[in-house]
Parts: C-alpha cells; sequence; structure tokens
C-alpha cells in the first residue's frame, strides 16, 4: 500500500481543486507526480480524529491520511482525510501528456479524479450525518 506522504516531508506541488461546501472542503493537489485527494472537515466534528481504519469511506483503495492541518500542507482548524491515486501501475496524466503504455496502466486524469472525489463526498457527508444523528441520539 502507497502511504499519502507526511506533511512534515513533502511540500505541495500544485492545487488543482479547492471546494467548499456544507462544512467541508476537498482538496485535490499533485504531489510529487501523483494525484492525491483530501477532504478536511471541522476539528470539532464528532467524526474527526478517529483512525483511518475506522473510517467506512467507498475511495479509490483506501483512506491513506488522517491528520489536523497544518499552516504549510494543508489548513487548519480542519480535520483531513485523504487518499492517493499512486499504486503501482498508475500514474497522473495532464491534459498534455503521453498515451497509455501499456493496456495494464492506469492513468488518472483530474477530471477523473474529480469525479470519484465528488462521489466519495457525497458518501462522506452522509456519514458526518449518520455519526451527528447517533451522537445526538446518545446524549441524554
Amino acid at each position: 500500500m502507497h502511504a499519502t506522504p507526511s506533511p512534515l516531508t513533502h511540500a505541495p506541488d500544485q492545487i488543482y481543486v479547492d471546494r467548499f461546501q456544507d462544512s467541508i472542503r476537498l482538496l485535490i493537489r499533485r504531489q510529487d507526480g501523483s494525484l492525491y485527494v483530501y477532504v478536511g472537515i471541522p476539528e470539532t466534528h464528532p467524526l474527526a480524529g478517529h483512525s483511518i481504519e475506522l473510517i467506512p469511506l467507498p475511495v479509490h483503495g483506501s483512506l491513506t491520511y488522517g491528520a489536523t492541518g497544518t499552516e504549510n500542507f494543508l489548513p487548519v482548524h480542519l480535520y483531513w482525510y485523504g487518499w492517493d491515486y499512486a499504486h503501482q501501475h498508475e500514474s497522473f496524466l495532464p491534459a498534455t501528456g503521453p498515451l497509455p503504455v501499456t493496456s495494464s496502466d492506469s492513468y488518472w486524469t483530474i477530471e477523473r479524479v474529480e469525479q470519484e472525489a465528488i462521489e466519495a463526498l457525497e458518501s462522506f457527508k452522509a456519514l458526518m450525518l449518520l455519526t451527528e444523528t447517533i451522537l445526538r441520539k446518545a446524549t441524554p
């Protein structure tokens, strides 16, 4: 499994998508030649701060990142979950990039990653709502 780069050792190369909707921020960025997706939720939300293995989110591969934002990597006051498109035989295909070399190679465009990220974002919103509902019912 490929782990998302640590914010302490890798500076972002470029941000392609930066959206904020329903108190959730979505970032798609290129780092080290691959694409990464990050979903930021308020640090105070009950879903923030949990182990990535416990978050049932249907994303490409699996969640590979979970941490509070820092000034130099991801915006502060949000807790970030992330996943990558940097698995074996996968690479980022810029708009002017080369054609796939073999049929086993998987090339990701910004548009393809954004479409998958938006689908995952809808699942994440539902999970946040479920978490809030459970918390309300459990609180006397």
